[in-house]
């Protein structure tokens, strides 16, 4: 994702928007199993159902993968992955 869509996601949302370059981003990206280690584009930490709304959009423009997730809680990974948004 690049930094126009992460400005443009941040903009929606009501809670924050961490990319790979921010500070916080090593440990927003974890999940609870440690065996799961992936990089993801930016999380969207959603604080309501309009950030969840918020964050869809800009990733359907960039044509980015989404995950899902709920408090770093995805015991098999299905709410990571490698260069995806995450909604959690």
């Amino acid at each position: 994702m690049t930094a126009q869509t992460i400005d443009a996601l941040r903009a929606r949302v009501t809670g924050p928007a961490i990319a790979l370059w921010d500070q916080g981003y090593d440990g927003a990206r974890k999940v609870n199993d440690f065996m799961i280690d992936r990089h993801l584009a930016a999380i969207a930490q959603c604080r309501s159902a309009d950030d969840v709304v918020a964050v869809l959009r800009p990733a359907a423009q960039a044509g980015a993968e989404l995950a899902g997730r709920g408090g770093e809680h995805s015991v098999p990974g299905y709410g990571t992955g490698d260069g995806v948004l995450v909604a959690d």
